[in-house]
């Protein structure tokens, strides 16, 4: 078997990312945005897909495009 040179990011259980999902709704979007620009695009997508849609939609809006881009990417993998 041929090791793999790249780190797998091992991410939260689900019961974790709703928990973490329900704290970035209760903060204002732009400072939500910011708190998800920081992620890995894949986490950012988990996390976001146990939200309300509609605030979601509103914290996506405050993200970088590019990386509002890899994260929607993300999302449509995981659906």
């Amino acid at each position: 078997n041929p090791v793999s040179t790249k780190t797998q990011v091992r991410f939260p259980p689900m019961a974790l990312l709703t928990s973490i999902a329900a704290v970035v709704l209760s903060t204002p979007p732009e400072q939500a945005g910011k708190m998800l620009e920081v992620l890995e695009p894949k986490l950012a997508a988990q996390i976001i897909l146990r939200m309300d849609k509609t605030k979601a939609g509103a914290i996506l809006g405050y993200l970088n495009p590019q990386i509002a881009r890899k994260i929607t990417e993300e999302m449509t993998k995981l659906r």
